[in-house]
This record gives structure tokens, C-alpha cells and sequence, in this order.
């Protein structure tokens, strides 16, 4: 669903952006132990940050996700990101 609306947000307006984010914060509340929630969690910071102009809740993220997946596969993308937007 997340990433219909990231698609929808490219045509259509941000509120889709927002929709997305809605929807990753739904399954990285839901289903905390999903496989999926790295995932969900690099997304949203990216789409609060590139899609949204929401640079606190894009670093909010990051550091949550830093916190909760210490030896996360997306460790490198994610300290990438989080100083090239600071």
C-alpha cells in the first residue's frame, strides 16, 4: 500500500506522500517483528525528508532505526542519508 501511494504522491500531490508514511507507521507499529520493518522505517525517513520538507521527523526516524537495528543491513544507507541532510 505504501508504495502505491509513494507512486500515486509523483502524480497526484503530497498527501499520498503522507499516506505512505501513514502506512509504514502502521506496519512498524503492528507487526514490530516483521521483516519488513527495517525497510519501512529507512523509507519513511526518506519520504519525510525528500518528499514531506519534515527534516526532524526524517532524523527521528533515522535514530529510532539506528537504535532498534544496531546490526541492520541498511546501517551504511542510513548514516549516508542522515549526514548528507543534516
Amino acid at each position: 500500500m505504501a508504495k502505491l501511494n509513494t507512486e500515486m504522491g509523483g502524480h497526484f500531490g503530497r498527501s499520498y506522500y503522507q499516506a505512505a508514511v501513514d502506512s509504514y507507521g502502521f506496519l512498524i507499529r503492528e507487526y514490530p517483528t516483521s521483516r519488513y520493518v527495517q525497510d519501512a522505517m529507512l523509507r519513511a525517513a526518506q519520504l519525510q525528508k525528500a518528499q514531506l520538507g519534515d527534516s526532524a521527523a526524517a532524523t527521528k526516524s533515522f535514530r529510532i532505526s539506528r537504535k532498534k537495528f544496531p546490526r541492520s543491513t541498511h546501517k551504511r544507507e542510513c548514516r549516508k542519508r542522515w549526514r548528507n541532510w543534516r
